[in-house]
């Protein structure tokens, strides 16, 4: 069940109905059936590949919370990790050991159930914690299982936290009528993302890194920017509708995005994207290795551990550890710069809040972004490295002419492009407000039912007119 789809809009207003009018205190039970049903859609097989992770989860978090032995706590880690790994990489490790040949013909009837890396590290978030004394387990078996199957967020997160998520889930909330509009806002927002602009973008991108036509600076440039766009609005177009549909039930998921291509350095940018992962990451990865406590060249290495364990997280494919390899490599320069970035601004009287150093540190810091993310869009190292060596491909001739046929060819007609153009301009103003903490749902909230009502009929005339048609799924539900 795609969430841009018109059977998950009936299947959400039907689960509204049954939740506000069951009593408070049991409305996270149809919570819970509307999670097994919605995920039930994704395949029956998967949803037993899923139950083994929520019974385990939940039978060693029982036995954490009677003895704290250090077996309670790695055994079930073994297992949740090991059915990830063997669904998502066994496919990668054969492939690349010498002499197996047929390794897609091994691997082609495992199943991969969908969002198993969020619900994986939800589960294992959940169980450290426990470990460590942060929080009592949960008694109930079947309120477990709603915090991990939790149908807005099981596929593409956020990756949410037990203290964060497990009251809003199981004590129930009355009905509240700005987060329904809240919630209505953010999901038609969320679906114009996905529908008018990610997909429109995704025909272009895919032109330009799948047939290896348009490899010169300027084709990969704008391959590469136009793929960070893509990524972005496909991705927390998710979000918002994932965190629009859980606030039509009162319940506020943790915060994903934050402007992240205004960031100002590789660290911020990583404070801004995914941030429940880099959360994660933090947490469980970068600390537990030890951080910045043990001195610098350890501090280099777990932010290099980390961020390849980012990579391998997202894919079964060395473009993506490539890409972590790329972003803890930047992160440690990052470390080192940054002072010199001081000395210099101070040296010269350079206001660090002006506008010319703000905007020379977003271009730079977007432009190392989007370098990196033309070995996660690859889908193999040598197109990457094909990209990489057109950068220095400086053949400006017929311009014009080629970018026509990339487009025609990839169905973007110019009337298309156009309205693409102007879509873009809307995201990038609303994004500018986001980062001056302007919020225009906050502001439509506040408006007169008719404004609101001619609000919601533009919005839904503007995706009946303008969404493509068919479109993908979203790009995140494959990591």
């Amino acid at each position: 069940m795609n969430i841009t789809d018109f059977s998950f809009f009936i299947f959400l207003i039907i689960t509204w109905i049954a939740y506000y009018a069951t009593p408070l205190r049991s409305r996270w039970i149809p919570l819970l059936l509307g999670s097994v049903v919605f995920y039930y859609f994704a395949g029956f097989e998967a949803l037993l590949v899923m139950s083994v992770t929520v019974v385990t989860t939940y039978i060693f978090s029982r036995l954490l919370e009677k003895q704290k032995k250090k077996i309670f706590l790695v055994l079930p880690l073994v297992i949740n990790f090991g059915i990830m790994i063997f669904a998502k990489y066994t496919g990668f490790i054969l492939s690349n050991i010498p002499g197996i040949d047929n390794a897609n013909d091994i691997t082609s009837k495992i199943i991969v159930p969908l969002g198993i890396s969020f619900y994986t590290f939800q589960s294992v978030a959940y169980l450290v914690e426990i470990y460590k004394n942060k929080f009592q387990p949960e008694k109930n078996f079947a309120k477990f299982a709603l915090y991990i199957t939790f149908f807005p967020h099981i596929i593409q997160g956020p990756i949410a936290r037990f203290e964060q998520l497990s009251p809003q889930l199981f004590n129930g909330n009355k009905f509240d009528y700005d987060k329904n509009v809240k919630g209505v806002l953010l999901i038609l927002w969320g679906i114009l993302k996905k529908t008018v602009i990610a997909e429109r973008l995704g025909m272009v991108v895919g032109g330009i890194f799948d047939t290896g036509e348009y490899s010169s600076t300027f084709f990969v440039i704008a391959g590469a920017v136009l793929y960070a766009l893509q990524l972005y609005t496909d991705f927390s177009g998710y979000v918002n509708i994932a965190s629009g549909a859980a606030l039509c039930f009162g319940i506020e998921l943790t915060p994903n995005f934050d402007t992240p291509y205004f960031a100002r350095n590789i660290s911020d940018f990583w404070r801004r994207w995914h941030i429940s992962l880099s959360n994660w990451l933090r947490d469980f990865i970068y600390i537990p290795l030890g951080g910045n406590r043990k001195g610098k060249i350890r501090k280099n290495l777990n932010l290099l551990a980390t961020m390849f364990v980012s990579g391998i997280w997202h894919g079964a494919n060395w473009t993506f550890i490539v890409w972590g390899i790329y972003h803890g490599v930047i992160s440690i320069l990052n470390t080192f710069t940054y002072p010199i970035g001081e000395k210099i601004r101070n040296k010269f009287g350079i206001r660090k809040e002006g506008f010319l150093c703000s905007a020379y540190q977003m271009i730079t810091t977007s432009m190392l972004v989007c370098l990196g993310w033309i070995f996660f869009r690859a889908n193999d190292i040598r197109t990457a490295l094909n990209m990489i060596k057109g950068l220095f491909n400086f053949d400006f001739t017929n311009l014009i002419d080629k970018t026509r046929i990339l487009c025609r060819e990839n169905g973007l007609e110019k009337s298309q492009g156009i309205m693409l153009a102007v879509f873009l301009l809307i995201f990038f103003v609303v994004e500018f407000l986001n980062y001056k903490k302007i919020y225009i749902s906050d502001k439509i909230v506040k408006m007169p039912f008719a404004v609101r009502l001619f609000i919601y009929v533009v919005s839904l005339i503007t995706l009946i007119c303008f969404s493509v048609s068919g479109q993908g799924s979203f790009m995140y539900a494959n990591f």
